[in-house]
């Protein structure tokens, strides 16, 4: 989802994005971050190595905090806090005496966005049910504080969480909501394509679109759009452990089924590797219930990597009688 729309608001405003599990609300945050600080001048990626007299993007880490502190003004910083995992005294600060006056302490993370540019994002806003922590939330989402440190006029938040029907969500506290600028996220399978490259599994998608976001079943596997960029990536046999059985199953039958590109393949075996990585994928599947020597071999001699895909679920038999009759040994 394209959040470039958030530059063009008030940094006071406060954004909470509310999805789906899987949807990329995070990785959108991420990317809208560093846009932002590229037009803010902050033109560098953080590589480890300082150079004055150049700005850089940075995902905050404790290892450079002395570094930032110390150059402030060249550093627009990223913190990523998920409230699913932190204490209250993260953002609340640590009490400690002073002089016989307790002071509130801020963690390092609250100082450094007290000092200058920055994007806070608070993740996981609707899986919080401690009454303590629910209320060191709200200071920071409704007063832009954390404690008694203020954050920086120039650093924006968002926060994010996942719909009741999608997980074991909390409905968030009225006074939040109304205070708040409430922003459904949603991912259409276009778009998931567009940022993933998968254009094949995408074309599954498309036909099969109710497995694009499966209802959760708790303990069990299913289908998201982040789910299905790991299958893409990973190979489509690893489906099985990544999305619903009944996602896997329908998965397995629509590549057992051919298509223009794998009866070119079959045709000629040098056009696989023309075909994008996930076609190559649908042939290396489509191969494990339909072998074919000629093609197999042209991709165990030019396209290794997908050769496991058709030994782990191939006929065994047909493999070795083709490499056989080559007298190739795995």
């Amino acid at each position: 989802m394209d959040l470039s729309f958030i530059k063009n608001l008030p940094r006071d405003i406060t954004i909470a994005l509310i999805g789906g599990i899987g949807v990329g609300k995070s990785t959108s945050v991420f990317n809208f971050a560093i846009d932002e600080a590229k037009s803010m001048g902050y033109t560098e990626m953080w590589n480890g190595e300082y150079t004055p007299g150049k700005k850089y993007f940075i995902q905050f880490n404790e290892r450079w905090y002395d570094l930032i502190k110390k150059h402030r003004e060249d550093f627009y910083v990223f913190v990523n806090v998920k409230m699913d995992s932190i204490e209250p005294v993260d953002l609340t600060g640590f009490p400690r005496v002073i002089d016989n006056t307790i002071h509130y302490v801020p963690v390092s993370f609250a100082d450094v966005l007290s000092t200058g540019d920055g994007l806070l994002f608070i993740d996981e806003i609707t899986n919080v049910t401690r009454e303590d922590q629910i209320s060191a939330l709200y200071s920071v989402l409704l007063d832009r504080r954390m404690g008694w440190t203020t954050l920086y006029p120039t650093v924006r938040i968002i926060s994010a969480g996942n719909t009741i029907e999608s997980t074991i969500a909390t409905k968030l506290n009225e006074n939040l909501v109304n205070r708040v600028m409430i922003v459904p996220f949603t991912i259409t399978i276009d778009e998931w394509i567009n940022y993933t490259g998968c254009k094949e599994l995408g074309k599954f998608l498309k036909e099969n679109q109710e497995l694009f976001n499966e209802k959760p079943t708790p303990g069990e596997p299913f289908g998201t759009p982040r789910s299905w960029h790991r299958v893409c990536q990973l190979g489509y046999e690893y489906a099985k452990y990544l999305v619903s059985e009944g996602a896997y199953n329908t998965l397995m039958k629509w590549l057992e089924t051919p298509d223009n590109s794998i009866q070119e393949v079959l045709d000629n075996p040098k056009l696989f590797s023309s075909l994008s990585i996930d076609k190559k994928m649908k042939v290396a599947q489509y191969l494990t219930k339909n072998f074919n020597c000629d093609v197999f071999l042209y991709i165990f001699e030019h396209e290794k990597e997908f050769v496991a895909t058709i030994l782990k679920s191939g006929d065994k038999k047909k493999i070795e009688s083709c490499l056989g009759e080559k007298k190739i040994r795995l």
